[in-house]
């Protein structure tokens, strides 16, 4: 796999850490929220991080599998 690609994986597994971190946050703000409102905020933001995450996944897949990025 050439450097460049290597490299890429890297950054994407780092992305995908931070993703994960992001994700908990949120989740244990869902928990804690008292207020519906703010509540609902928080899982938006949640779910958000879960398709960011999907999305990394896939670019890292396909990365891995040799096709171009």
């Amino acid at each position: 796999m050439a450097e460049e690609s290597q490299n890429s994986l890297e950054m994407l597994k780092t992305a995908l850490e931070m993703e994960k971190k992001g994700e908990k946050f949120y989740a244990e703000a869902v928990e804690k929220a008292q207020n519906p409102v703010g509540k609902q905020i928080w899982e938006m933001l949640r779910a958000d991080e879960l398709v960011h995450m999907q999305r990394i996944r896939k670019i890292y897949e396909s990365l891995s599998g040799g096709e171009p990025w």
